[in-house]
C-alpha cells in the first residue's frame, strides 16, 4: 500500500531508521535532524511510503520538499527529492520504480523541475534525471581564521538571526539562483544541529560575514554556505582560502562537481521562466523525455534534454547561452 507519514505518523521512527540503514548513515548522526526540512511533521504529507500490511513493515520511502528558486524577481518552482530508500529484504522487486514513477506523475504538472542528489547517475537517467549545475571544490584543509567565532543557528538572538537572514536574501538571492527561505524555513534550519555557524563582526559588533561548515555525515569539514555584505565576496573568499570551500560556478576550471540531478516537470512553467530570463530570446517549442526543441533569437534548435539542462544550469553553457545560464547555489542547509 502506498501512503504517507501524515496518515501513519507512528511509522516515523521506522521510516527514518530505514533511510539511515539504506544510506549507511553514520551512527553518530541523525538523518531526521540533519534533514529536518524533509523529515519534520509539517512535511509528513510529502513523506511517501510503501507499507506491507501483512508484515507491518515500511518497505520503501521517498520524501519531497517543495521549494522555490529565486534570483531577484526571477522565480522557479521545484520539488526536491530525498530520503530515497528501499528495505534490503524488498530490493530487486521494482518498488523504487513503482514509488518514484507514481510521484513523478503525481507532481509533474505542479513544478518546473525535480531535483535530487545521488551518485547513481545511470539509475536515475531511466527516470529522466540528468546531471547539471556545478560547484568548485577547493579541497583545502586548513584552520578557521580567528576572526570567525563558532556558534549554532539555534544560539542566535533575534537581532543576529535577522542580520544573517538579511545577508542571505539581500546578497545571495541576487548574486545566485538559490532557494527562497521563509521564516518557517529558517526555523527548520535552526533544528540542523550538525551544522556549525561561524560569524565575523565589524567594529560595532554587527555581523558582516558568516559561513556554514559541516552537516551530517556527507559535509564534514566542508564550507557549503558563505554570506557576506555587498562587495565583500572576494575578501571573505580570501579569508577562507585555507578551508575546504564548495563555491558555485559556471565554466570555471578546477575540481568541479555536479550540483545535482535534474528532471523537467511542467514544461510550461520552465518555458515562462526562460522566456522572462532571456527577455523573449529563448522560447521552448516542444519537449519529450529525451529531446527539447526551442527557438533562440528566432533560430530553431533541437537537443538532448541532458544537454539542454546543462546549457541552462551549467557547468559549461555554450556562448549562445552565456547571458541566459543560471548560476545555481544550493547550500547544504537546503539540500535533502
Amino acid at each position: 500500500m502506498q501512503t504517507t507519514l501524515s496518515s501513519f505518523p507512528h511509522l516515523f521512527k521506522e521510516t527514518y531508521t530505514l533511510i539511515e540503514n539504506s544510506l549507511n548513515y553514520p551512527q553518530s548522526e541523525s538523518f531526521s535532524v540533519d534533514f529536518y526540512p524533509i523529515m519534520n511533521p509539517q512535511n509528513f504529507n510529502n513523506n511517501h511510503i510503501l507499507f506491507n500490511h501483512e508484515t507491518n513493515e515500511v518497505m520503501a520511502h521517498i520524501g519531497i520538499n517543495f521549494r522555490e528558486i529565486i534570483n531577484g524577481d526571477h522565480k522557479l518552482s521545484v520539488a526536491l527529492i530525498g530520503g530515497v530508500a528501499v528495505k534490503e529484504a524488498y530490493r530487486g522487486q521494482g518498488l523504487l520504480n513503482k514509488l518514484l514513477n507514481n510521484l513523478l506523475k503525481k507532481y509533474e504538472q505542479k513544478v518546473a523541475l525535480f531535483i535530487l542528489w545521488s551518485d547513481l547517475i545511470e539509475l536515475y537517467k531511466k527516470f529522466g534525471f540528468y546531471p547539471a549545475g556545478c560547484f568548485l571544490d577547493s579541497k583545502s584543509e586548513g584552520l578557521v581564521p580567528t576572526k570567525f567565532i563558532k556558534t549554532k543557528f539555534n544560539a542566535l538572538d533575534s537581532h543576529d538571526l535577522d542580520r544573517v537572514k538579511g545577508i542571505y536574501s539581500d546578497v545571495l538571492c541576487h548574486k545566485y539562483f538559490t532557494f527562497k527561505r521563509s521564516n518557517d524555513d529558517w526555523e527548520k534550519i535552526k533544528k540542523i544541529n550538525s551544522t556549525d555557524l561561524y560569524l565575523s563582526r565589524d567594529e560595532k559588533g554587527e555581523i558582516e560575514n558568516y559561513f556554514c561548515m559541516n552537516k551530517g555525515g556527507d559535509l564534514k569539514g566542508v564550507v557549503h554556505e558563505i554570506g557576506y555584505l555587498k562587495n565583500g565576496h572576494q575578501k571573505v573568499l580570501n579569508d577562507l582560502k585555507s578551508l575546504r570551500l564548495w563555491t558555485p560556478t559556471l565554466g570555471a576550471v578546477g575540481d568541479l562537481k555536479y550540483l545535482g540531478l535534474f528532471k523537467i516537470g511542467n514544461i510550461n512553467f520552465l518555458k515562462e521562466f526562460l522566456k522572462i530570463r532571456s527577455n523573449g530570446d529563448l522560447i521552448l517549442t516542444h519537449y519529450k523525455k529525451n529531446k527539447v526543441s526551442f527557438n533562440l533569437k528566432k533560430i530553431r534548435y533541437s537537443v538532448n534534454t541532458s544537454d539542454f539542462l546543462q546549457y541552462i544550469f551549467g557547468p559549461f553553457p555554450p556562448d549562445e547561452f552565456k547571458d541566459i545560464a543560471c548560476k545555481l547555489f544550493f547550500s547544504g542547509l537546503d539540500s535533502i
